[in-house]
């Protein structure tokens, strides 16, 4: 495969993204197109569940509290998927629910252990709230904002044969600015995605089956082979 990939993720030289497509011969480049900042907060409301959709929104919420608040969390975690749940390892916190990476699917089976409990959510100030808007008349829903995106002011354009956007907010950054051209290929990391694309009035391109970096990987094989 002679082609190239840009994904809207700055992307580790160990990325399984980047290793499964460059060993078929394809050139991978990885950049945010937004940046993260920590939202201070001082009190964590009372839950019998947290549950995170990002790997941002653990690394926010668990660098910000002291040893005496971490020993007063509830032991039971939940995340969207496991990218997220592997963020957990750094803090030493085994997950008791992982979710597949999709927001319908993964709110239900979510509901059937947690219904009519209180679940924390920490997230990111503009967070679409996919999960707990789908369970707000069977669960408790309490939302914690520990972080905030915001688009680049800079936005190169991308040559790249296929364009892979990894959230929302980092498409609209890209298509605040630019087109796509003829040559090109568009891939959603998951329906979230796929709907922001749409309403940003793309109506070609592909949703990834799942946001794992290999599923992502073979989306990319299987669309441009």
């Amino acid at each position: 495969m002679n082609t190239s990939v840009f994904i809207s993720r700055d992307l580790p030289p160990d990325s399984p993204f980047r290793g499964m497509l460059a060993s078929r011969g394809c050139t991978v480049s990885g950049n945010s197109l937004i940046t993260i900042n920590p939202e201070p907060f001082e009190l964590v409301p009372t839950a019998n569940w947290i549950f995170f959709y990002s790997k941002n929104g653990v690394e926010h919420f668990y660098s910000q509290l002291d040893e005496d608040q971490k020993r007063k969390l509830p032991v039971r975690v939940a995340t969207l998927g496991s990218a997220t749940a592997k963020a957990l390892d750094k803090w030493a916190i085994p997950p008791t629910f992982i979710g597949n990476g999709d927001p319908l699917e993964t709110a239900e089976m979510f509901v059937e252990i947690a219904i009519g409990q209180h679940v924390l959510f920490p997230q990111a100030r503009q967070s679409r709230q996919s999960v707990q808007s789908i369970l707000e008349e069977h669960i408790l829903p309490i939302s914690l904002v520990v972080y905030s995106n915001k688009k680049k002011a800079e936005v190169p354009k991308q040559n790249e044969t296929c364009l892979v956007f990894t959230s929302p907010l980092n498409a609209q950054s890209y298509f605040d600015k630019h087109n796509i051209d003829s040559h090109q290929k568009v891939i959603a990391i998951g329906k979230t995605t796929g709907s922001a694309l749409a309403d940003l009035g793309l109506s070609d391109y592909v949703v990834s089956k799942s946001p794992k970096e290999d599923i992502l990987a073979e989306t990319v094989a299987q669309l441009l082979l």
